[in-house]
């Protein structure tokens, strides 16, 4: 054996690579890229072998060997490890939890220590126990009538940390034991039975006539007979079915099987929810459609450059900018058909679910089952299914959201990253905190493909690569069938508020009037409130008081349905009092404006309008997106309202107005990118009206007309915003200007926290760097689910550090530290590379 030895990785935080001994039975199968069962501390884990060696420096005899290989073949290639290892590197996290994140969900496999009593105590022997030791009577009584308890979760149900000391205690004087456990990934392959007809059965069926006047027929049920005909009419059928439709029980079947009549077969089944799905969508072209498309000469010119750069294998990044409706779609689609007809394979990365179901039933009318479907909405068996399809080749352009630029996608062209300046493509929680954009490109780049990043709102770092000539430019800079942008329209609701037909103030009197005129004209509405719920806080008029949530401190949103408040941090909730919990007063009134509140508004001013809401809360079924926009779409609803999943990337045809109710919200956030954002949106929203012939509006309530950010949406002016923005970034050394890492500390004891926070930023000023550290301050957020949050910003210097390699080195040489340092202090630290939100 010429590599006797595995590196192994677990998706364990900052988690090294640990040494294995490769058995001489397993030395074919355990190859780079495997899965593999090996004994981790006490109890057995799923590892990645990332590399064989044959060389350690220690005695072999300190090893441990592998016990089993899961997989036939490597999951991944060369080239992904690679790319994982980067996103290890640069995301300052374990490799293990990367190659985890790259898989779908469920395929862990490990052991875990379930305890049980060995007997069940009597009455005598628990009140001994009681007095002699109270928190091992609480164990054992919390063990009393089950048949076996994870220890990690007894511990958590006990909430105190010494479970496993009394655990011990309990094993020597024989009331418990402790074993470990097997438990399987939940996600495996699906298999159904079918009954089909054998070639007896069907010669039986041939000559059945003669036979029946013989009354030879194998001694068969007059329903057994039936059941043949069946088969012969159908065909082979699913075996649930097949006794249903005969009205055959089990037994009867098998008899049919030993008289070699009929066979059973299993098989795979896919589970696709996309299958076939744009056969009866809205948004889906015809083939006559299709055929009649021809693009324009600037798109034309986009796909050209695209494919010029994939027919050379040259990598490559365009920056598609091109204004909302001038059809940044057809271009992806042309780009990737030139993609498929070079042999090659091609992913589209769109930023919302809610865009998945417009974006597969596009795509698959264009290639029909070569695209699988990869987001988080799917179950973690659709997943597998989507993912064994592009793993075996099936399936050669990947539709989904930010993980699906993990796909195994082996002979990649082509990236495309719609919406390319939308901070869902960053992972938040947990680890690793990566970019898919990012991502994207690093891979595009091991791959020597391309990389389209689309938007009409550019992220101002993409937009600077492009300025320098780091991507190439591609712009669209006119609507399809040169449609006009829709006007835009400000109203500072300071002066227009007291005219407000609503009790709440939320309609101006302007958009109130338009509502109801495209109403009369059997037009459709878009109306942006980004906040769910149906008021962020509820207060008392007599002693001002706010119910906060206790475990986050932050005002908990009320919500109609279920009379409920909830905190949208933690997820607590609990009734809305009917008095003032601190003074007994009855007079509670409901601040701010949520989509509920909207909704209602709406049901009063225009009771007869049909109004649907898309929010979090209404989209948490299956499908749900998809179900609402296509009734939309369908002009089953007259307004569509809801958060910022309604602003990007819809086409509705008959949407003719779009308002937006509070269009401050976002400036208010505590983050240098807010003015940012709050353009993206208000140009992405205004983009939804009149798209095809019908003229579109926009109207926007603001209390901040004055700010550049509504000034150059109102006149859908990007590069004017563009040079604004540039321009104070490079006065702060913001981004694009500096590379930023946020590192956040939590902690249940707030004083803790801080000095480990100030430990922490002492240590990195000390080692120093080509980088400033500003902090430790509390997090805007300052405590969530009880813990308090305390965060250090590290602002890299471009100039000495273009890439922030120094910055990211003394970062993780000093988290490590520690990490190592306060490992059973129940100390939670967060490094955030590259962070979207400040909070």
């Amino acid at each position: 054996m010429a590599l006797p030895f595995a590196e192994i990785h677990f998706a364990l935080p900052l988690s090294r690579g640990y040494t294995y001994r490769v058995p001489e039975s397993l030395d074919e199968l355990a190859q780079a890229g495997c899965r593999v069962l090996v004994p981790l501390g006490k109890r057995v884990a799923t590892g990645f072998v990332v590399r064989r060696t044959d060389k350690i420096d220690f005695s072999p005899e300190k090893l441990r060997d592998i016990l089993d290989v899961l997989d036939e073949t490597p999951l991944f290639d060369a080239s992904r490890l690679e790319l994982a290892q980067w996103i290890a590197d640069y995301y300052l996290c374990g490799l293990g939890e990367v190659l985890r994140t790259m898989l779908p969900p469920g395929l862990e496999k490990e052991s875990h220590q379930y305890v049980r009593l060995t007997h069940e105590p009597t009455a005598e022997e628990l009140t001994r126990l009681e007095n002699r030791a109270p928190r091992q009577a609480e164990v054992v009584r919390a063990l009393i009538g089950k048949e076996g308890y994870k220890v990690r979760f007894l511990a958590k149900h006990l909430r105190y940390d010494s479970v496993r000391s009394s655990l011990r205690q309990l094993m020597t004087a024989g009331l418990v034991e402790v074993s470990q456990q097997m438990q399987e990934g939940g996600t495996r392959i699906q298999r159904r039975t079918f009954v089909q007809l054998a070639a007896a059965g069907k010669e039986l069926l041939a000559e059945g006539e003669k036979l029946n006047e013989k009354n030879e027929i194998r001694k068969l049920t007059t329903k057994q007979y039936e059941g043949l005909q069946l088969l012969a009419k159908r065909g082979e059928m699913p075996r649930a079915l097949f006794l249903k439709r005969s009205g055959l029980g089990g037994p009867s079947l098998q008899s049919l099987v030993k008289k070699e009549l009929v066979q059973l077969i299993e098989r795979e089944i896919e589970r696709n929810p996309y299958l076939n799905f744009s056969n009866n969508h809205p948004e889906a072209p015809t083939k006559s459609e299709m055929a009649t498309i021809i693009l324009n000469a600037e798109q034309a010119s986009a796909v050209q450059c695209v494919t010029e750069a994939m027919a050379q294998k040259r990598f490559e990044v365009f920056l598609l900018h091109g204004i909302t409706g001038s059809g940044k779609t057809q271009v992806y689609i042309d780009a990737i058909r030139a993609t498929l007809a070079q042999g090659k394979e091609a992913m589209m990365l769109v930023p919302e679910i809610a865009l998945t179901p417009q974006a597969v039933a596009r795509f698959q009318a264009n290639f029909g089952n070569l695209i699988a479907v990869l987001h988080s909405h799917m179950s973690a068996g659709e997943r597998y299914d989507a993912w064994r399809r592009v793993h075996r080749g099936e399936a050669r352009v990947v539709v989904g959201a930010r993980s699906a630029v993990f796909a195994p996608v082996k002979n990649l062209g082509l990236i495309v990253v719609d919406e390319e300046h939308e901070g869902s493509y960053k992972q938040a929680d947990p680890a690793p905190r990566y970019h898919a954009r990012d991502v994207a490109i690093v891979r595009a780049k091991k791959s020597n493909a391309v990389v389209l990043l689309g938007s009409a709102t550019p992220s101002i770092e993409s937009y600077h690569n492009a300025q320098r000539g780091k991507y190439t430019l591609l712009e669209l800079p006119n609507r399809i069938d040169n449609v006009p942008l829709p006007s835009v329209r400000l109203l500072d609701m300071m002066t227009w508020r007291n005219s407000a037909p609503d009790r709440e103030g939320i309609f101006s009197r302007v958009l109130y009037e338009k509502i109801g005129e495209k109403l009369a004209k059997q037009e459709q509405i878009i109306l942006l409130q980004n906040r769910r719920g149906f008021a962020p806080l509820i207060r008392c008029v007599n002693c001002g008081f706010v119910r906060f949530c206790d475990a986050c401190n932050i005002p908990m949103t009320y919500h109609k349905r279920g009379n409920v408040l909830r905190c949208h941090y933690c997820n607590a909730y609990e009734r809305a009092p009917d008095i003032c919990p601190q003074c007994k007063g009855l007079d509670i009134i409901f601040k701010g404006i949520g989509t509920q509140k909207v909704e209602q508004a709406l049901q009063e001013l225009f009771p007869a309008a049909r109004v649907v809401r898309m929010d979090l809360d209404t989209t948490r079924g299956k499908l749900a997106h998809d179900r609402i926009l296509r009734e939309f779409g369908e002009h089953r609803y007259d307004i569509l309202l809801g958060t910022q999943m309604i602003a990007k990337g819809l086409d509705f045809h008959k949407v003719t107005l779009v308002g937006v109710v509070s269009a401050d919200m976002g400036l208010l956030r505590p983050d240098f990118r807010a003015g940012e954002r709050t353009f993206q949106l208000l140009t992405q929203v205004a983009g939804r009206a009149g798209r095809r012939n019908l003229p579109g509006e926009v109207i926007v309530q603001t209390y901040s007309p004055d700010d550049v950010c509504m000034i150059c949406a109102r006149a859908h002016d990007f590069k004017k915003f563009y040079e604004q923005e540039i321009g104070e970034r490079e006065a702060l050394r913001f981004p694009p200007f500096a590379r930023l890492a946020l590192v956040l500390f939590r902690h249940r004891d707030n004083e803790r926290i801080r000095g480990i926070a100030q430990d922490f930023t002492a240590l990195l000023k000390k080692v120093g760097g080509p980088f400033r550290v500003f902090g430790p301050s509390p997090s805007p957020l300052e405590r969530i689910q009880n813990e308090f949050r305390w965060q250090v910003l590290v602002k890299s210097d471009v100039e000495k550090d273009p890439s922030a390699h120094q910055m990211r080195a003394t970062l993780d040489r000093v988290a490590k530290f520690f990490h190592k340092a306060n490992r059973n202090a129940r100390v939670r630290m967060i490094v955030d590379v590259d962070p979207i939100s400040m909070l």
